[in-house]
C-alpha cells in the first residue's frame, strides 16, 4: 500500500533534503523566500526547526537566518576594498606605515 505525505497547507513552509546532503534544509517566506540548513539530519527535527521559525515571525521576534561573521568582522583581516587599491604588499605596506 503506498501511503501519501500529508500536504502542508499554504503558507506553512516547507522540508526538503537536497540531493547529496544529510542535513533538511527549510524554506518560507516573509516578503521574500528564505532558506536555510535546519542542520537536522531527521526530517521530524527539521519540521520542528520550521515551527520555531515559523513562530518567530508571527510574534514579531524574526531578524532573519543566522549569518556567519564575514571577513570585514574577523580581527585582524583587511579590508578588501583598501587592500585592492595596491599592486604589491610593499605598497600597502608603505601605506600602512605613512597612515600610523
Amino acid at each position: 500500500m503506498n501511503e501519501e505525505k500529508d500536504k502542508r497547507l499554504r503558507g506553512t513552509g516547507s522540508v526538503y533534503q537536497p540531493k547529496q546532503s544529510r542535513f533538511w534544509w527549510v524554506k518560507y517566506h516573509r516578503g521574500k523566500v528564505y532558506r536555510e540548513s535546519s542542520k537536522a539530519t531527521t526530517e521530524l527535527k527539521a519540521l520542528k526547526f520550521l515551527q520555531m521559525r515559523l513562530g518567530e515571525i508571527s510574534t514579531g521576534n524574526f531578524f532573519g537566518p543566522a549569518v556567519g561573521p564575514t571577513r570585514s568582522d574577523t580581527s585582524g583581516s583587511v579590508n578588501r576594498s583598501i587592500m585592492n587599491r595596491f599592486t604589491s604588499v610593499r605598497e600597502w605596506r608603505n601605506w600602512q606605515t605613512r597612515k600610523t
